[in-house]
């Protein structure tokens, strides 16, 4: 799939994978230096269309490109990422490089330290090449931000980006980073991964480290991968994963964990189909496709067909209180950001967009007992999760009911009645849920709908399941072309 728009495939290296940009950088068919300089020239030429970066900072990005130059060169064992331009969504501090979070509250934040996952990135080698637009704090779905403006749609700059890492998503459909990352308390890396056509992948809770970044929520935030691939995600998660400690210079003996399932730990595609035979996917029972656009509905019933074909079995399952999902994931959130930004509200409210003041101002009005009662929900509905998860191995559902709305759109219309395009638990209907069981999920790119815009296909399971989550997915995408 590509891009609508001006960002289209005529430049080769811009949309190459971090797998087959890592063998060109290996061979030094092209160095880390001139990848930089390729695509911060991209970034200069489009990112006044899709106001996808905030902060771009040559100097700062072309240093780390000729220290990972002298690692290829020295010829020793060198991390996958060794190279590689990553994007960062602008709440994740970066010592020496402006950090927003997308809000005058932090217009000039100069961070003097790197948390523990840009700590295991630079380790890796990889190369960040800016700070990623989103919605204010991460506060919202669409990232139309009031003091950066609105990231746009690289398939329809008319429409959002989804959020709230939506400069993420964007940056890189557009071929402006090779690969980015965001942060998913409700769906913000997997919703803006699906409206923008690429893989967004989220690890069970906890396994990459959230200590250091500007939170939303603490019990709900993961850090989370958007790429072009599956294979990619998977490389990228596992590099800011604590797994292992980084190691200064690049890690050395490095080895995916789906090297267990494939010939070789760079290939996940090649023992094919006979992977996934025989797991059983469960499919929402009266619920998949409530008041999910047409076109997106048949995108994904297509996509699971296409996993029968693979020798997955498909079957309906009951999860009880599923629908009360996004309810459930907003009150705690309301609680928890209510608790962070008590450090400036509401002293500094008016440095606030209209948009966040107007949650924060609401989440001030929150009750001791809504947030206990949510978290009793958020149990219950966690609970249901792991019974069905005893009968299937993992499930599906579309990743967003909707496209994209147009930006400025206050209002969507979901089940014959209008619902507000931020805050309303449309777009979070089917991501919300694995963020309160904690469970690895990811979004992959299963069609267009007739309009020409992206739909994803969620894959989720239990907490501990990454692999599985990551196999299922590779599988798909192998059997349907991959995502170029």
């Amino acid at each position: 799939m590509t891009p609508a728009a001006s960002m289209t495939r005529t430049d080769d290296v811009a949309h190459l994978s971090i797998r087959e940009l890592g063998q060109r950088l290996a061979a030094r068919e092209l160095s880390a230096v001139e990848l930089a300089q390729h695509y911060l020239q991209r970034i200069d030429e489009h990112n006044d269309e899709l106001n996808a970066f905030i902060t771009v900072d040559p100097d700062y990005s072309l240093a780390q490109a000729r220290e990972a130059d002298r690692l290829l060169a020295a010829g020793d064992q060198h991390h996958p990422l060794t190279g590689i331009p990553v994007a960062l969504k602008d709440t994740i501090p970066t010592a020496g490089l402006r950090t927003t979070a997308g809000s005058r509250v932090l217009d000039d934040w100069n961070p003097d330290a790197d948390p523990p996952v840009v700590q295991r990135l630079r380790s890796c080698g990889a190369v960040v090449i800016g700070k990623t637009n989103l919605h204010e704090f991460g506060y919202g779905g669409t990232s139309e931000n009031e003091r950066f403006g609105p990231v746009r749609n690289p398939w329809d700059p008319r429409r959002v980006a989804g959020g709230s890492s939506g400069g993420s998503a964007a940056a890189v459909a557009a071929g402006l980073a090779t690969a980015a990352v965001g942060t998913d308390a409700a769906g913000s890396v997997r919703i803006p991964a699906c409206q923008c056509g690429t893989v967004g992948f989220k690890q069970t809770y906890g396994r990459v480290p959230t200590a250091g970044l500007i939170p939303l929520s603490w019990s709900l935030d993961h850090v989370g991968a958007i790429t072009r691939t599956v294979w990619d995600a998977e490389l990228l998660q596992n590099a800011m994963s604590g797994r292992r400690p980084p190691e200064p210079g690049g890690a050395r003996g490095w080895r995916s964990p789906l090297a267990r399932m494939a010939p070789r730990p760079d290939h996940l595609g090649a023992s094919g189909p006979s992977r996934v035979e025989g797991l059983r996917v469960g499919l929402p029972r009266r619920y998949a496709f409530d008041g999910v656009d047409p076109g997106i509905a048949d995108c994904v019933r297509k996509a699971v067909a296409a996993l029968t074909s693979l020798g997955v079995t498909v079957e309906e399952v009951d999860v009880p209180g599923l629908e009360l999902s996004a309810a459930t994931v907003y009150t705690i959130i309301a609680g928890e950001a209510s608790a962070y930004h008590s450090r400036w509200w509401p002293e500094r409210a008016e440095d606030y967009g209209a948009d966040v003041r107007g949650k924060l101002e609401a989440a001030a009005r929150l009750s001791a007992d809504d947030y206990v009662q949510a978290q009793r929900v958020r149990a219950e509905i966690a609970e249901a999760l792991a019974a069905a998860l005893e009968e299937v191995d993992a499930i599906v559902t579309p990743t967003a009911p909707l496209t994209p709305q147009l930006v400025g759109q206050k209002q969507v219309t979901f089940g014959g009645q209008p619902r507000p395009t931020t805050g309303g638990g449309v777009f979070t209907r089917f991501t919300a849920a694995f963020n309160l069981s904690g469970g690895p999920a990811i979004s992959v790119p299963c069609g267009l709908t007739p309009g020409g815009m992206p739909a994803g296909l969620q894959i989720a399971a239990a907490p501990g399941s990454d692999e599985l989550v990551l196999r299922l997915a590779a599988a798909y995408e192998t059997e349907n072309g991959g995502n170029r």
